[in-house]
């Protein structure tokens, strides 16, 4: 009688596994992070909410607050150079910045250095204002003052990039001091208001005066041509 090639003679029949048998690997796997696409047509805060509900961020953790300053200064940027361009100076964005602001139509926007000074008392966190470039005919609140706005940044965390705002003329007239090290946006770090005031004062002077003189050598030019 022939015997199972699975049984010996010591005991019973031992189950062998095939080569079509499952493996089961207990090594845990790491889920990757899901796949994010920003909707440009959507406000900044709805789309990080969205973000940090698809990672799985508390709003009082760690990484939700270091994520939502990071992006929100990388989606600011984007968005208000898709708006208003990298062109300092084109006049056409500098009479929109007014208009969107309200600026009074008896103020004259004939010229940048007119648009730069009707725009040195608009208080207004440029998060808000690029999200409200999205819905036709909406406009960010502007604030009575700087000290009224740094407090608004501060509870809201809406920073902008300090670096960012200083290297262009349409976003530095809206720099002020939050008085927080190593923040940014309409918003600095360190010092107190009025000397972030005068430091906007004199950077405006000094590009009028540069846009001033780059006139007169143009002008210059074509009377000798």
């Amino acid at each position: 009688m022939a015997l199972d090639q699975n049984r010996n003679a010591a005991g019973p029949a031992v189950s062998v596994p095939q080569a079509s048998d499952p493996v089961h690997d207990e090594t845990p796997v790491t889920a990757p992070a899901p796949e994010f696409t920003r909707n440009l047509s959507v406000s900044l805060v709805a789309e990080f909410r969205r973000l940090a509900a698809l990672n799985g961020w508390t709003k009082k953790s760690k990484s939700y607050k270091e994520e939502k300053r990071k992006r929100f200064k990388e989606w600011a940027v984007d968005d208000f150079e898709r708006e208003f361009g990298r062109n300092e100076n084109a006049l056409h964005a500098w009479q929109r910045l007014c208009r969107m602001l309200d600026v009074p139509d008896t103020i004259t926007l004939g010229s940048i250095p007119e648009c730069r000074g009707a725009l040195k008392e608009k208080f207004v966190n440029i998060v808000d204002l690029v999200d409200a470039c999205k819905t036709p005919g909406d406009k960010p609140r502007v604030f009575d003052s700087e000290k009224d706005l740094a407090k608004y940044i501060k509870r809201t965390g809406k920073f902008f990039p300090l670096i960012k705002a200083r290297s262009s003329p349409l976003l530095s007239v809206f720099l002020i001091d939050v008085g927080i090290k190593g923040g940014g946006g309409r918003g600095g770090r360190g010092g107190g208001a009025g000397r972030s005031k005068r430091r906007r004062m004199a950077k405006a002077k000094a590009a009028d005066k540069a846009l001033a003189e780059a006139n007169a050598a143009t002008t210059k030019v074509r009377l000798t041509h």
